[in-house]
């Protein structure tokens, strides 16, 4: 696991979309070993995993539950890492 390689396909994949400073406010206050925890419950979890990934998300102080993508629009921070971990995992971006 390389949180740095993560990064950088969490970039390319949702710069575009995004922009980067969205996605530096997403993923970056995140520590490897906190993202190894959430790729481990993604592979283990699967009927919990959004439910256990949001969870686990909630308890970590230094990230955002929700974030703001359009000016009238939140999303939870997990729908984010569920997407980027499962293209992180099949590694097809």
């Amino acid at each position: 696991m390389n949180k740095d390689a993560f990064i950088e396909m969490c970039h390319n994949i949702y710069d575009p979309i995004h922009g980067k400073e969205l996605v530096k406010k997403i993923f970056y206050p995140i520590k490897e070993s906190e993202l190894i925890i959430l790729i481990k419950i993604y592979n283990n979890e699967f009927y919990q995993r959004a439910y256990m990934i949001q969870k686990y998300i909630e308890s970590i102080n230094t990230l955002k539950n929700t974030i703001k993508i359009y000016e009238t629009r939140e999303l939870d921070t997990s729908v984010f890492y569920i997407n980027a971990i499962q293209h992180f995992t099949n590694k097809d971006y």
